[in-house]
């Protein structure tokens, strides 16, 4: 439950830093109450919650001027959501040629292939696009020891739980050769989340139930 928490509420951060000035947050406010352990269900209701005044928070853009770099692979297979919406931000999804099923965000994701969905692996169609690297979840081990046997770098990605999200920021950034672009969005993140708990804390806390 929390990796889907974990998700929806990455891509709702995602969507605040190109939407900000909206005087209502829905669903936010109830997916980090869930992620602080309050009872999660995987579907939250879209609930609103008064009104918290502007979100125009102080942060600074995030730099992605310059050219990432030679060593910055060239085509790049993302099969885990939020690792997917990382390429996006650190400004490398022109270079992002496949994804998972759950990969919906941003919008230039339903134009690429989905090689991977609860039947598992689609190793045959990802070795057709000759990736430089793939992402894949802990449980794409086997997955992962093939591709790698098939002389593919594949990169094991730990999202169990929503505070991974930072640490796998950076990890993907240190991947793509991108560091400094992969520190700044992960202070980014923890700044918006820090934020948002500020916003809400004197919030009623939603119960759900599954």
């Amino acid at each position: 439950v929390l990796l889907d928490v974990g998700r929806r509420f990455e891509s709702r951060m995602r969507s605040s830093m190109t939407a900000r000035g909206s005087s209502h947050i829905r669903i936010l406010a109830a997916l980090l109450a869930a992620c602080l352990g309050v009872a999660a269900c995987d579907k939250v209701a879209d609930v609103e919650v008064r009104s918290l005044g502007k979100m125009e928070p102080d942060f600074p853009a995030l730099d992605l001027r310059g050219d990432p770099g030679p060593d910055t692979p060239k085509r790049i297979i993302s099969l885990v959501p939020s690792c997917t919406e990382f390429l996006f931000a650190l400004g490398l999804g022109d270079r992002v040629v496949g994804v998972d099923r759950w990969s919906d965000f941003p919008k230039a994701t339903e134009a690429l292939p989905k090689l991977a969905d609860l039947n598992g692996v689609n190793k045959e169609a990802i070795l057709d696009l000759r990736p430089d690297i793939v992402f894949l979840f802990e449980h794409h081990r086997d997955s992962s020891r093939l591709l790698e046997t098939a002389g593919i770098k594949t990169l094991i990605l730990k999202t169990e739980a929503f505070d991974d999200v930072f640490p796998a920021a950076l990890t993907i950034a240190q991947a793509l050769g991108v560091p400094e672009r992969g520190r700044l969005l992960s202070e980014r993140m923890r700044q918006e989340v820090e934020d948002v708990r500020n916003r809400t804390r004197s919030l009623r806390k939603v119960r759900t139930l599954v």
